[in-house]
């Protein structure tokens, strides 16, 4: 019997291991997707400054 309940919590760790891998394998592909928006933000905040269509205040640019 405590062998059993033994097994039966080894399973659930490594189950929910592979839970936080997963999660962890997202957050991280969220996080470089993020990363490009910022870029490309700043790309569009450069040339907007630079052809003067927007002041600074309203691009919300740093």
């Amino acid at each position: 019997m405590a062998r059993e309940k033994m097994k039966g919590i080894g399973e659930i760790i490594v189950k929910t291991g592979e839970k936080n891998r997963k999660a962890s394998e997202i957050i991280s592909e969220s996080r470089e997707k993020n990363q490009k928006t910022r870029e490309k933000n700043g790309e569009v905040c450069e040339i907007a400054l630079k052809e003067r269509l927007f002041s600074k205040r309203l691009l919300f640019c740093k």
